[in-house]
């Protein structure tokens, strides 16, 4: 045919018309066999984000059942620990406002 590529044969199915022609969109196979353009479009920031985050998860590197058990038995340890430092104070500085004030 005139004014076609010289590898354009009439039964080259393996290539769309926009690569025979040397087009420069994405082709995507539609459904019912032609050639269609893909728009070049960004995905909406909910999407991003969620890609993004499922990205950035599969990056961490989580602890052990064994190191998970010994972490959380330390919190507990020092929130107990804690705990009981505070109330003490609070006790002892309730009495010596008690005494001051003379209640």
């Amino acid at each position: 045919m005139p004014g076609l590529p010289d590898d354009v044969g009439l039964g080259d199915s393996r290539k769309t018309p926009l690569q025979v022609l040397g087009g420069v969109l994405p082709v995507q196979k539609g459904t019912n066999g032609m050639a269609k353009a893909v728009a070049n479009k960004e995905p909406n920031a909910i999407v991003r984000y969620y890609r993004e985050t499922v990205g950035e998860l599969k990056k961490v590197v989580w602890p052990t059942w064994p190191e998970a058990r010994r972490l959380t038995l330390i919190v507990l340890v020092v929130i107990t620990i804690m705990a009981a430092i505070l109330g003490t104070a609070d006790y002892l500085f309730t009495q010596a406002i008690r005494v001051l004030v003379g209640f």
